[in-house]
């Protein structure tokens, strides 16, 4: 199982920055993990592209986590479009 967590923009030293980047890590420990966002400013975490996402969103045996906190109108896209659990 391959997991991609989800979030406009991830940065460090902010609440939604901390979640994402632990919940990174404990996923980690078991499975691949990758981030998907428009802004990405912590570089210990993979993110992976356009294409990778909808690849890996494609498959019901993946994980899609999408950390909600305001209106990311891609974000939406992303989730109507997935398989993923």
């Amino acid at each position: 199982m391959k997991s991609v967590l989800l979030h406009e923009s991830i940065t460090k030293h902010d609440a939604i920055g901390n979640d994402i980047t632990h919940m990174y890590q404990i996923l980690g420990r078991k499975h691949e993990v990758f981030v998907y966002c428009s802004y990405l400013l912590n570089k210990k975490m993979k993110r992976i592209d356009r294409e990778a996402l909808l690849d890996l969103i494609s498959n019901e045996n993946n994980l899609l986590i999408y950390h909600h906190s305001n209106y990311w109108e891609e974000g939406e896209e992303i989730l109507s479009r997935a398989s993923a659990n």
